[in-house]
């Protein structure tokens, strides 16, 4: 096989099932093991980039990225196979949506469903953080909620040790402009602090149901992140808590120096939050940035 997967067809002793997501270097297929029978996830290379070296070099890297994770709220790769010309790997299959389709299949979720969601991907985070990674592509469309409400942060094809610089040049693919911390923007040294601000954002379009910005283009989104601020959600949604609003803030600061400095941190105050059912006082460190 040497063009698009389609369901019946065979990827070495993996049968194609249906097609289930489809991104800048592929496409992503439910798969079936025939020794097993069971069902994996396959991210295939797009034909069109086989002949890319640069494309074949950052989707093995991402694969390679991906299986140095085991955690709980991150989609764990297993292998990476060549068939027939085709470039793939293997990952666990992930039953239910993503979390794009779910918000523009529900709208507005209930407030604590948003707050567990946030929770739960900080936890993955936290993870990915303590082994010196950064996904630079925290969004809803990489966020997949299983059937049983847990969660799996997906697609590491923009991940990269922490502490790198990333320059901007013609056609580099930096992350989503939606979601674009004013370092990335900037072509700046990415930490882990770069994903809390995606995660500040997707928190706070989870809890307005629209995100803090928005645009019609690439180049004004990243004019609004670099020198923009947010109407705050104790302002953009009444009835907000000031704490909870206040706490959103700090992960949206512009300087990744007064941000929210650790996944852990957005992780354990969501935590507390949800365990007591009201909203802590932020740390006095926070305060302090």
């Amino acid at each position: 096989m040497t063009g698009i997967p389609e369901a019946g067809s065979r990827l070495g002793r993996y049968v194609v099932e249906e097609s289930v997501g489809r991104g800048g270097m592929g496409a992503v297929y439910k798969i079936r093991d025939t020794r097993s029978s069971m069902p994996y996830a396959a991210k295939v290379l797009h034909p069109a980039l086989r002949r890319r070296r640069d494309f074949v070099r950052r989707f093995k890297r991402e694969a390679k990225i991906a299986r140095r994770l085991r955690h709980m709220n991150v989609t764990h790769v297993f292998e990476m196979h060549r068939w027939r010309g085709t470039l793939f790997y293997v990952m666990e299959y992930v039953e239910g949506v993503a979390l794009d389709e779910l918000l523009d299949d529900r709208g507005a979720l209930p407030l604590n469903e948003s707050l567990a969601i946030i929770r739960e991907i900080a936890a993955g985070l936290t993870y990915i953080h303590t082994r010196r990674y950064v996904h630079r592509d925290i969004k809803p469309g990489n966020i997949l909620i299983r059937s049983d409400g847990h969660l799996k942060i997906a697609d590491f094809g923009l991940a990269q040790r922490a502490g790198r610089t990333r320059r901007t040049r013609s056609g580099d693919i930096m992350g989503t402009a939606k979601y674009m911390a004013p370092e990335l923007v900037r072509g700046g040294r990415v930490t882990a602090r770069t994903d809390i601000y995606a995660l500040g954002c997707l928190a706070y379009e989870l809890i307005a149901n629209r995100p803090p910005f928005e645009a019609d283009n690439t180049e004004v989104y990243m004019d609004l992140h670099l020198y923009a601020r947010p109407r705050s959600l104790i302002h953009a949604v009444p009835g907000t808590d000031r704490r909870l609003s206040l706490f959103i803030d700090k992960m949206l600061a512009k300087s990744s120096s007064r941000r929210v400095p650790t996944a852990r941190m957005v992780h354990s105050w969501f935590d507390y939050c949800l365990t007591n059912g009201a909203f802590a006082e932020i740390p006095n460190s926070l305060r302090d940035l």
